[in-house]
């Protein structure tokens, strides 16, 4: 699936169409694409895989939402959630990604969403949610200058569940 993100290129952000399910640069063949395609990184654990490091370091990009699903929790099956953010229309999700090339010789970027625990309000509906940035976070993520943990990780937080609105959908 393509999607609009938003990447630095020469300091200023652009919109790139790129795929969701980040694929580690060295993937040679589509087994190997399926077999670590990554979707979602748990942002806690971002720094502790080569491929997911080299990417929050130096290729970090947005990910325009108007809101996301959730799937339920273990006590609800079958009942999914939809999350916006409370007066924004469209707000961005951190994502980090990479440019790989098929065995074709066609050069895909790829990209991935991080995820963190969200707080109690969230935990009902799940226990992991995206990585929602602040808007004013928006710029300081895509600068591709900051690369300290320290500072990444302080973007990296969770919207707390009174700046959302989270809607039950019928099964």
């Amino acid at each position: 699936m393509l999607a609009p993100v938003v990447v630095s290129r020469d300091g200023r952000p652009q919109v790139e169409l790129m795929k969701w399910g980040l694929v580690a640069k060295g993937a040679k063949d589509t087994n190997s694409v399926f077999r670590y395609k990554t979707y979602n990184v748990p942002s806690e654990k971002v720094l502790s895989k080569h491929s997911w490091e080299v990417a929050v370091r130096q290729s970090r990009c947005l990910v325009p939402v108007n809101g996301f699903y959730v799937p339920a929790g273990q006590a609800d099956k079958g009942q999914t959630s939809y999350v916006q953010v409370k007066g924004q229309a469209l707000f961005a999700l951190a994502g980090i990604y990479t440019v790989w090339e098929d065995p074709q010789g066609a050069t895909w970027g790829t990209f991935a969403v991080l995820t963190i625990e969200g707080d109690r309000a969230i935990a009902p509906v799940d226990g992991r949610i995206p990585v929602i940035l602040a808007p004013d976070d928006e710029a300081r993520w895509l600068d591709t200058s900051v690369t300290d943990a320290n500072a990444l990780y302080g973007l990296m937080r969770a919207y707390s569940g009174d700046m959302l609105d989270i809607s039950q959908l019928d099964k």
